[in-house]
């Protein structure tokens, strides 16, 4: 049981500095703390106030860490009292109602994200649905502390056979957190999903992030839509999304790669699941690949996150140019290149220059055809814009 409202301590914020958080911006750092009145201990639930003491919302308190607190409901809402069981049956109701609209799960999709954090208003929380399956990815201390709480409430809402709780260890470090373990986790590798009428093994628990992208979903039918008569490369394939629907879009010849083994016997399980007999997959470097890809019309680069942070940001960029100034070199005239990146720290603007520079590096001229990001299932709070961490463009080579 939390304390009572006579015991729930205040954290005031600084003068001018409570207009972001009232607008719904979640986390609050240390530098707009004016004073915390009462001793929380890390996981109690605070109350937010601005420099005139009118509250703003409350939520569970830091001591450690980056983010002292994280905003999950705000005074605006009339909540009754603070109690997080009640608050998460809102959230995850809300959320389910959002995914239903967006004709989520469908007959040929059932993999999908129901709780994106910020997005959801439950910074710190993700939940990713794949089939009968909830994985829950941890990256706060609130969430390794109200543990039971959390899948109490995703058990209740979602009914699924199985949970999976999964620690994201350098989320967690930052936020101050030390005690978890990294084996207290299922695997759970012979679960098969369904994404735009293709199945898919993926390996729940052991795999990167939840187990598999389903952000880049409507990336996937982009790229089936584009593939006719095509010869495609898709680097990174991991799981090899892109490159069977590649394959399904009619293209005239597929190959997959990936540095690592198990992604690409992974990817090959796959294709052999949905009977598709006409993509290669290969274990080789990116860049080692696309040195020798001028066989191919159409490559997708679809590297893993570059730059967690804006120290490596500088190194990420560098690499990003490098790899796409490879593959526009390696295009034919009227080749397309599809480019993602998943480091929030680069955002739309910046990747768009790597582009410009890689374009002439290459001495090539490239027009942006497309841009996009996630899926509808990974909303975003306009006052938190580093929830926008996918950014994607279509470009063509000429």
């Amino acid at each position: 049981m939390f304390k009572s409202i006579a015991e729930i301590c205040l954290v005031q914020l600084k003068k001018g500095t409570s207009d972001s958080f009232r607008a719904g911006m979640p986390r609050i750092p240390s530098s707009a703390i004016y004073k915390i009145e009462g001793k929380p201990n890390t996981g109690d639930i605070v109350v937010v106030s601005d420099i005139n003491g009118k509250s703003i919302g409350w939520g569970p308190y830091n001591a450690e860490g980056d983010t002292p607190v994280r905003l999950l409901a705000m005074e605006s809402e009339n909540l009754d009292g603070f109690d997080l069981d009640h608050l998460l049956d809102i959230r995850i109701t809300e959320a389910a109602s959002l995914r239903k609209t967006m004709r989520l799960p469908s007959q040929n999709t059932n993999a999908y994200r129901i709780i994106n954090g910020e997005g959801d208003r439950l910074s710190g929380l993700t939940v990713d649905v794949y089939g009968d399956v909830v994985v829950i990815f941890s990256e706060a201390s609130w969430t390794e502390i109200h543990r039971e709480i959390i899948e109490r409430a995703v058990l209740k809402h979602l009914n699924p056979e199985s949970v999976i709780w999964r620690p994201m260890a350098g989320e967690l470090v930052q936020d101050g957190w030390q005690s978890f373990s990294q084996n207290q986790t299922g695997h759970f590798d012979g679960v098969i999903i369904k994404e735009l009428g293709l199945n898919y093994r993926v390996a729940l628990g052991s795999g990167q992030k939840t187990g598999y992208y389903c952000d880049h979903r409507e990336n996937r039918a982009l790229i089936r839509d584009l593939s006719r008569g095509r010869r495609v490369m898709d680097a990174f394939c991991y799981t090899g999304g892109f490159a069977l629907n590649a394959s399904v879009g009619g293209a005239q010849k597929v190959l997959g790669i990936d540095s690592s083994e198990s992604a690409i016997e992974l990817a090959r399980e796959n294709a052999r699941l949905n009977q598709i007999n006409d993509v290669s997959f290969k274990r080789i470097e990116a860049l080692t690949a696309l040195n020798d890809a001028h066989g191919f019309d159409l490559i997708i680069l679809d590297p893993p996150k570059l730059a967690p942070s804006d120290k490596e940001l500088d190194a990420a960029v560098l690499h990003y140019q490098h790899l796409n100034r490879e593959a526009i070199k390696a295009l034919p005239t009227d080749g397309l290149l599809f480019t993602a990146s998943c480091s929030a720290a680069l955002g739309m603007d910046r990747f768009t220059e790597i582009l410009r520079q890689a374009a002439d590096e290459a001495e090539r001229r490239i027009s942006i055809l497309k841009s996009s990001g996630t899926g509808p299932d990974y909303p975003t709070h306009p006052s938190y814009p580093e929830g926008n961490y996918l950014t994607c463009l279509l470009v063509g080579v000429h």
